[in-house]
């Protein structure tokens, strides 16, 4: 799965190639302005979500988290498919091989860039770096100035075909991946699979939804579903309409960033101001009778203190309360229940407001 985006295209980006690469077969297609954007993402989360619901255990294999960061905008640009994407998210679709070689691998490269990499499993692309840039800066100074009309069909023939070399490749680097991964079995190595998860819908979410329909839709009757089309009074309806499903759209939003951190590796939460890396349990003692206090070593790096000292593990579970946390000198405290001396210690963390984590 590839995107290709211009976030500078008014007035609020432009994901202009959706791309992916399946059953050995190369799709791309283009989007020139936001009608065609809606669309594209449209039909793009119904196709996977129809191939989800056929093969439960299928993933989405895309490189750097780009892609779903733009699937979750568009989503929310344009109140489309979040249910489907929420419903992707959680049951695990989305794999960034990315974070899978960062973890799994050392390689001999100044950074692991796909195109560092592609040496190792033997990929030739067909088409420049260099050649490309310049067609691609060309296309997005025209989709900039609203004359995407206007391109030149090589150059448009160019850019597709460098964007499908990347889908290439990254069909080619799982396969890659995939190799060695037997090949450490073989050796003796356990290297379990996530579990596979389906799609899952929620009753108690279905319900609500239910009840608002038919409130949403006499509010929306005639509204554009592209933002730059609207008049000021259907932007109020719009507003209000979209008002009957804020906490929940909220929760969902919360739930979308505990995924993202679950992806990174330890070294890239590091640079994330609402989680702790490398945390290390190093003694416990009672504090009274009531309270077994852990301590922690945390690796130094940046934590947003303001968003609130209820830390949750990764699996979504509140391991304790937290009484201290000092960055500078690498320590952490927690208080326990009396019978937690047995439990298993995390070893990442995030940060997050109660009210917002179920």
């Amino acid at each position: 799965m590839e995107l290709r985006g211009n976030p500078l295209v008014e007035p609020d980006g432009l994901e202009y190639l959706f791309g992916g690469y399946y059953q050995g077969c190369y799709q791309g297609e283009w989007a020139r302005n936001e009608p065609e954007e809606k669309q594209l993402f449209e039909e793009w989360i119904d196709r996977v979500v129809e191939i989800k619901v056929a093969h439960p255990g299928m993933h989405i294999y895309h490189y750097t988290p780009h892609a779903t960061r733009a699937l979750k905008r568009l989503a929310s640009k344009y109140s489309s498919r979040r249910e489907e994407l929420d419903g992707l998210l959680r049951a695990g679709t989305f794999v960034d091989l990315d974070v899978v070689v960062r973890q799994a691998l050392q390689a001999s490269v100044e950074n692991y860039t796909l195109k560092e990499l592609e040496k190792f499993f033997g990929y030739e692309r067909e088409i420049g770096f260099r050649e490309v840039a310049k067609l691609t800066s060309s296309y997005a100074f025209l989709l900039e100035t609203g004359k995407a009309g206007e391109a030149d069909p090589d150059m448009l023939a160019a850019i597709k075909w460098y964007h499908e070399d990347d889908c290439r490749t990254l069909a080619a680097l799982h396969t890659w991946l995939e190799k060695l991964r037997l090949k450490a079995i073989e050796q003796g190595i356990a290297i379990p699979r996530p579990e596979a998860h389906p799609l899952k819908a929620s009753q108690e979410r279905a319900e609500f939804l239910e009840r608002i329909q038919p409130i949403f839709e006499q509010l929306m009757q005639g509204v554009p579903a592209v933002p730059s089309e609207r008049t000021p009074e259907q932007q109020g309806r719009y507003l209000l309409a979209h008002m009957l499903d804020w906490y929940r759209r909220e929760k969902m939003s919360k739930w979308w960033d505990v995924l993202r951190l679950k992806a990174l590796s330890d070294e890239q939460l590091l640079d994330e101001r609402a989680a702790l890396a490398f945390v290390q349990h190093i003694g416990h003692w009672f504090e009274d009778s009531n309270t077994l206090m852990h301590s922690y070593r945390i690796a130094k790096q940046e934590f947003d203190r303001s968003l609130g000292m209820n830390i949750l593990t990764l699996g979504e579970k509140f391991p304790g309360t937290v009484w201290r946390i000092a960055i500078l000198w690498g320590i952490l405290q927690m208080g326990k229940r009396p019978d937690s001396i047995q439990e298993e210690h995390p070893t990442r963390l995030f940060s997050i407001r109660r009210k917002h984590s179920s």
